[in-house]
């Protein structure tokens, strides 16, 4: 037997992803130390993670990054603080014409306020 030229997978998300209308404002700060920090917007959340855009182009968000201590801000509600794990980013150019960089993270031991904001978007 030989392995076939081409391989491919579909790898199906494990959990229902949201898409955030409004926009839910964010709080990151890349070390406990809090050396950087940057703002950005969440476009998504699931039960495993969020999906979200950052305007600044001085910051890059390499794959394996751990974002300790995000805020996460949504009207109405307390701020929830959580540990985020970047699983991907690319660049995207908003439909104004500005650049920014869209990443998918998955949350890093969830705390039980995660669960309550994760219950607050689907429920809705």
């Amino acid at each position: 037997m030989r392995f076939p030229d081409v391989m491919a997978t579909n790898q199906r998300r494990e959990h229902e992803r949201l898409n955030v209308q409004p926009r839910a404002p964010l709080h990151f700060i890349a070390d406990a130390a809090g050396v950087i920090s940057f703002d950005g917007s969440m476009l998504d959340i699931s039960a495993g993670g969020i999906g979200f855009v950052q305007y600044a182009s001085n910051i890059t968000l390499e794959p394996g990054t751990v974002l300790k201590g995000c805020r996460i801000e949504v009207p109405g509600r307390a701020p929830v603080a959580v540990d985020l794990e970047v699983r991907y980013s690319c660049p995207v150019t908003l439909p104004d014409g500005r650049h920014a960089l869209r990443s998918g993270c998955r949350f890093v031991n969830p705390a039980p306020e995660t669960e309550a904001l994760l219950a607050a978007f689907f429920k809705r």
